[in-house]
């Protein structure tokens, strides 16, 4: 306690400055609303939600904007000059071809993850991508022949690309070699743009690309995000399960988001690198929760590819924060979920609460 009147009087100022500021922050708050920000990228459609006062939501769509420009300039493959397909273009073996710091970081996140599949996640089939269809070359309404399928298999293997980080360079071993981050360039760009948007001060968000999500804070109302699990069901929108989030990031991969028919048989957008044909198990969809998007982003691929038993023993292993989908013979809808799924759910709104 001051024990002189100029103590008391600066110690009665600082509270009126602190009572002075909290009640400037319960205005800011009070102003505060949920802006919602959509629009293409990367090949799909996002949608962004953000708590901030309506005037500040031209800078903050600049700054997205740029953000996901630079993403795709980085590593679209449906940008022909992005560091991406460039890389593809090159054909000599023996050449570092630049990239930057970001596109290294993504490459060494998706091989790292490969080997801890046995190779049935694979960034190199982008060639097996284009030949389905599911590439920048546009849908096709056939499945290819198993000579093309063969041919493309050929160019393909994860063992085959290098990387490096200086500086940041990538280099093929095969002439043919083609990347596609289409697994993981959607989770880069939500963690790119979430990233971006704290440093703006912005901390209550939900950021969304292509089915990828971030989230951090809470609605103004005070209540925690509410995110929806998509019952994978093609052409049906309908959760399945709606789970809260503080502070955590979410992907999904599902055979009902991206397909074609053909005959009385649906062709999936996930490729199996060992058969190059679209899997066919009782996967419906996979969520991984992670710190990092871009990482569930490519197990969530990884974890697709793989038959039912395999996957769950993978998931064991690495201890990952899962929930399977997947359909029986009857074409009802059954879920398993790994035990770290439902602790790091209750962990994000711990962290949350904490303010950590």
């Amino acid at each position: 306690m001051p024990g002189s009147e100029a103590g008391l009087r600066r110690y009665t100022n600082l509270i009126l400055l602190f009572l002075v500021l909290a009640a400037g922050c319960a205005r800011r708050e009070a102003e505060a609303e949920v802006l919602t920000l959509s629009g293409t990228t990367m090949g799909t459609v996002y949608q962004i939600r953000v708590v901030a006062r309506a005037a500040d939501l031209v800078p903050i769509r600049q700054e997205i904007a740029r953000v996901l420009e630079r993403v795709n300039r980085q590593m679209s493959v449906f940008d022909p000059q992005s560091e991406l397909s460039v890389f593809n273009r090159e054909r000599r073996t023996d050449v570092w071809v630049p990239v930057s710091t970001d596109t290294a970081r993504v490459v060494a996140d998706a091989q790292a993850i490969s080997p801890l599949t046995g190779g049935a996640y694979d960034v190199t089939l982008g060639p097996l991508i284009r030949l389905w269809g599911f590439g920048p070359d546009g849908p096709r309404g056939e499945p290819p022949s198993r000579q093309e399928i063969i041919s493309c298999l050929e160019r393909v293997g994860w063992k085959r690309l290098q990387v490096r980080f200086h500086p940041p360079a990538l280099l093929k071993q095969h002439p043919e070699l083609e990347l596609n981050l289409s697994s993981v360039a959607k989770g880069f760009g939500v963690d790119a743009v979430a990233i971006s948007l704290e440093r703006r001060g912005v901390v209550h968000y939900v950021v969304e690309i292509g089915g990828e999500i971030r989230a951090r804070g809470h609605h103004p109302a005070g209540r925690p995000w509410r995110i929806g699990i998509a019952r994978p069901v093609p052409g049906v929108e309908r959760v399945y399960r709606v789970v809260t989030a503080g502070r955590l990031s979410m992907a999904t991969s599902g055979d009902y988001q991206n397909f074609f028919t053909s005959g009385s048989r649906i062709y999936s957008h996930t490729l199996d690198p060992a058969t190059g044909m679209p899997v066919a198990h009782p996967h419906a969809s996979v969520t991984v929760l992670h710190e990092r998007c871009a990482i569930a982003d490519a197990w969530a691929t990884a974890l697709s590819v793989l038959p039912a038993l395999q996957a769950r023993e993978t998931v064991q292993r690495e201890q990952l924060a899962v929930l399977i989908l997947e359909r029986t013979a009857e074409g009802e809808i059954t879920s398993w979920e790994s035990p770290a799924f439902r602790v790091r759910l209750q962990e994000s709104l711990a962290r949350e609460g904490e303010g950590a």
